[in-house]
């Protein structure tokens, strides 16, 4: 059963969990949590934008460009925090709260539900 749902993950979101497990000097993942009714969404942290671009994102991805990555985790609903320069630029996303949560998004659609009415 793990291998089914495993050939249905998002190629993309695969990339991006392994990116963020074999590099967290400069790119990581910091875990929310879920107590009783309350929950703290996780958080997807850039520490070193230029090593993310020239090192990381060619091993991974097919591209050095981290406008590429934004774009790419819009897609998928990520929403940046705070404002600034790339350096500890921060995006979270409301269904994420540990890594795992990541593999189960979904793209978004190219027609809101809202608009197609």
């Amino acid at each position: 059963m793990a291998g089914k749902s495993e050939e249905k993950t998002i190629p993309f979101l695969r990339r991006l969990v392994e990116m963020l497990q074999e590099n967290e000097d400069a790119i990581s993942f910091v875990p929310g949590e879920r107590r009783g009714t309350q929950k703290t969404v996780g958080r997807i942290v850039i520490h070193d934008r230029i090593l993310v671009e020239t090192e990381i994102l060619p091993k991974y991805f097919n591209h050095a460009s981290f406008a590429s990555l934004r774009r790419q985790l819009n897609y998928f609903h990520f929403v940046r925090v705070g404002k600034g320069r790339q350096r500890g630029a921060t995006y979270r996303h409301d269904a994420v709260i540990v890594m795992d949560d990541i593999l189960r998004l979904k793209r978004r659609s190219a027609v809101e539900p809202e608009l197609a009415s």
